[in-house]
Formats: C-alpha cells, sequence, structure tokens
C-alpha cells in the first residue's frame, strides 16, 4: 500500500508542475499578444498620420505655398493662416470637429509651412516642415 501511496504522490506532483508551467506559458503569450495589440495601434495610427501630412503638404506645394488656394482644393476653410482636417479612428476624412484625430497645416512664413498630425489624445504623431517652390 506505501508504494502505491508513493506513486500517486509522485504523479501528483508531477500533474501539479504541468499545471504551473502551462499557466505560466499562457500568462505570458497573453502578455506577447497584448502589446503586440497596442504596437499594431500605435503602427496604425503613425501609418494614418503621415499619409494625412504628406497629402496635405503635397497639395500645399502644388499650390505655390497659397493657403486660401490649398485651402479651396481640400473644400476647407482657412482661420489665421491655419488649416485643419479631421479624421475619424481609421484616418477616414471626417466632417465632425470633434473627431479624435486631425491633421493641422499652419502657415510659418511666406511660402513655409508645418503640418502636424495628432491623435487620439492631441499628441503629435507626426509632423514636417514644408517649402513651396518658386
Amino acid at each position: 500500500m506505501r508504494k502505491s501511496n508513493l506513486k500517486s504522490n509522485i504523479v501528483l506532483m508531477e500533474l501539479i508542475i504541468c499545471i504551473l508551467f502551462f499557466s505560466l506559458s499562457t500568462a505570458v503569450c497573453v502578455k506577447i499578444f497584448a502589446a503586440s495589440y497596442s504596437l499594431s495601434k500605435q503602427s496604425a495610427a503613425l501609418t494614418g498620420g503621415v499619409l494625412a501630412v504628406q497629402s496635405m503638404a503635397e497639395v500645399y506645394k502644388a499650390q505655390n505655398g497659397d493657403i486660401k488656394k490649398t485651402a479651396k482644393t481640400l473644400n476647407l476653410n482657412t482661420i489665421n493662416e491655419e488649416i485643419t482636417v479631421f479624421y475619424d479612428n481609421r484616418w477616414y476624412k471626417n466632417q465632425d470637429n470633434s473627431s479624435s484625430n486631425y491633421v493641422k497645416l499652419t502657415k510659418t512664413s511666406n511660402k513655409e509651412a508645418t503640418v502636424t498630425a495628432h491623435g487620439e489624445k492631441g499628441q503629435i504623431i507626426f509632423s514636417i516642415d514644408v517649402k513651396a517652390g518658386g
């Protein structure tokens, strides 16, 4: 009877060790998946912001640094030498001024401007300085 009891104790210990090992493995995998999801969201925000900034900068350059023509091309209005375009969470243009993402073009000198993409919490995602030729 003692030998049988000892064998069942060893099997029970092995089973407990296996369960602990798989529990730790599961915790590590969940942490990795959560980190990858967060990184994926940040990457999508950066990609959307960069594309929106580049698009606005190209229109500004094509209009030779004229902010009024740039606004007219984008079907927007200028306010104090600034143009603001609002985007939804997936970086599609949105008419709602309370949208979380936006791109702002601010004229800094005669033919120069700064174009900045802002994220959900107002943080700057990407910014470039643009100089129109001519």
